[in-house]
């Protein structure tokens, strides 16, 4: 872990500001699944690693008390949550791009783009861009085929209430 790196030393510690301590928090709450256990991603590294950047940010007080310290953990993991499942901010070239997959099926240079917000949501903000979006979007990838999974997600992380699929631009046969 990089967060260790910081934590070895107390030359390097002295190098950890609070922001960055908050910034390799969430990367670990990220990566563990909220340090969840049922997840199977944590590991006492993680934990230890968590603490003790915890008692950077908020001190040994807090870092000490498991209470305080879960509610801390809790509201980081929460907030982390809210914002990757929230794609409203974005423009819609950064909407597709932010998660999405190339690859080739049956000879075919096919693309899928998922979008967290419902279709409609989408062309109402893209407007008369949305098609050529989605065209520019698919010749800069070189794609015959571009997919975009539109879904809403009321309480991440459950499932999705919406899910609505786009099939865009078959552009030539394959070779």
């Amino acid at each position: 872990l990089v967060a260790e790196l910081y934590l070895c030393s107390e030359a390097a510690r002295a190098l950890l500001s609070p922001e960055l301590a908050k910034l390799m928090m969430a990367a670990v709450l990220v990566d563990t699944v909220n340090l969840d256990p049922a997840a199977k991603k944590v590991t006492p590294r993680d934990s230890r690693v968590f603490a003790e950047l915890a008692e950077v940010l908020f001190g040994a007080s807090v870092a000490g008390d498991s209470a305080q310290l879960a509610q801390h953990r809790d509201r980081l993991f929460g907030d982390l949550q809210t914002a990757k499942y929230n794609d409203g901010p974005l423009s819609l070239a950064d909407a597709m791009r932010k998660d999405y997959k190339g690859f080739q099926m049956n000879g075919f240079e096919t693309g899928i783009s998922t979008i967290l917000l419902g279709i409609d949501d989408v062309i109402a903000k893209a407007g008369q861009d949305f098609a050529s979006c989605c065209d520019d979007f698919a010749a800069q990838h070189g794609l015959d085929l571009y997919l975009i999974l539109f879904a809403i997600y009321v309480c991440p992380p459950c499932p999705p209430t919406a899910v609505h699929f786009l099939f865009f631009g078959l552009v030539a046969a394959p070779p």
